[in-house]
């Protein structure tokens, strides 16, 4: 795996149509890879392959048996971790992005998206009252950086 740009980690987010949602703007947005674990993950088949639209084929991914062994090894590679998670005090926005870049998302548990990250930063829309599934974090965060706005 290319670990040059950005990769995708996906922290128990079980949900085969949220993985194969995640995995369209991985491709979407040139990620280099999506890393999960393999317990707590759907198979890379069925319902998760039909919801990727293709993506299995363009975004390279590793399934770890330790998401924070994992998490661990990428910083030790000189890989930034940054956990999206909403209860974050800082916005993606505001967030002093270096590049090599994991982003961290979850199950929306207290330390699920920021376990083994080096800082964390809230999807934007939790402090007006309002939350999102993965999907939705991945999909609209990634977005604003790729154009500029935000």
């Amino acid at each position: 795996m290319d670990l040059s740009g950005t990769l995708l980690v996906l922290d128990q987010v079980t949900d085969p149509h949220n993985v194969g949602a995640a995995l369209r703007s991985a491709a979407a947005f040139g990620a280099k890879g999506l890393v999960m674990t393999q317990r707590h993950s759907p198979p890379l088949g069925g319902v998760l392959a039909k919801s990727a639209s293709g993506a299995l084929d363009l975004v390279p991914i590793v399934q770890v048996r330790n998401l924070a062994e994992a998490l661990a090894e990428l910083g030790e590679r000189g890989i930034t971790r940054l956990g999206l998670a909403e209860e974050a005090d800082q916005t993606l926005e505001d967030a002093p992005l270096t590049f090599p870049l994991a982003l961290v998302l979850g199950a929306g548990t207290p330390h699920g998206a920021t376990q083994g990250a080096t800082g964390a930063t809230t999807t934007g829309r939790a402090a007006h009252g309002e939350t999102q599934g993965a999907t939705v974090a991945t999909r609209g965060r990634t977005q604003r950086r790729r154009s500029g706005m935000g």
